[in-house]
C-alpha cells in the first residue's frame, strides 16, 4: 500500500511541470516576439555572449528585457548584434515519457492485485 501512494505521489508530482528545452528561433526577434510573445528568450550576441531576457520585447533597434538572473533594470542587446533568438518550448515526447512512463508503473502494479503469499487475504 505504501508502494502505491508512492507511486502516486510520483506520478502527480510529474504531471505538474512539463519537460521543456530551449528551440531556436528562426525568425527574426522582432517578428518572433510579435507572433508569440514568449515570457522569456535567450539571446545569443555575435560576440558569442548571451543574455536571458524575461519580458522580452523591441524597443527602437533593440531588444530588451529584464535580466533572468541579475533582475532589473532593463537590458538589451542591438538588434544589429543578435546572433540568434531561442526561446523555451515544451518538449512533447520527454514530457510523454516522464508522465507515461510513471502511469504505466502505477497501473501495471494496481492491476496485479494484492500479493497475500500463503495468507489469506
Amino acid at each position: 500500500m505504501r508502494l502505491r501512494r508512492s507511486l502516486t505521489t510520483l506520478v502527480l508530482a510529474s504531471q505538474l511541470t512539463a519537460c521543456t528545452k530551449w528551440q531556436l528561433q528562426d525568425i527574426a526577434p522582432a517578428q518572433l516576439l510579435i507572433e508569440e510573445q514568449p515570457g522569456q528568450v535567450l539571446v545569443t550576441r555575435t560576440d558569442g555572449k548571451w543574455l536571458h531576457l524575461d519580458s522580452p520585447r523591441v524597443v527602437n533597434d533593440s531588444l530588451v528585457g529584464i535580466d533572468h538572473y541579475l533582475g532589473p533594470p532593463t537590458r538589451g542587446v542591438p538588434l544589429s548584434q543578435v546572433q540568434y533568438v531561442q526561446v523555451k518550448k515544451t518538449d512533447w515526447l520527454m514530457t510523454g515519457l516522464v508522465i507515461g512512463l510513471p502511469v504505466s508503473l502505477v497501473v501495471a502494479i494496481a492491476a496485479s492485485g494484492p500479493q497475500c503469499y500463503g495468507m489469506s487475504c
